[in-house]
């Protein structure tokens, strides 16, 4: 009569230290996430200003 009882328990304890375990990796993928957008935003902005300064320097 016990014993199922504790695997009944240890079957609903799963899926919440899986919930913990994955809002962990959802954090640290948001993180992730934003410094990739970040990084990205810069290097676009890189890109559009240096090929600003090139077409400048072609005309001139």
């Amino acid at each position: 009569m016990n014993e199922p009882f504790m695997i009944l328990a240890s079957f609903y304890q799963l899926p919440a230290g899986l919930l913990n375990s994955g809002s962990s990796v959802i954090s640290w993928a948001w993180y992730l996430l934003i410094g990739l957008l970040g990084v990205l935003g810069c290097w676009l902005g890189y890109r559009s200003r240096l090929s600003e300064i090139v077409n400048r320097h072609e005309v001139s």
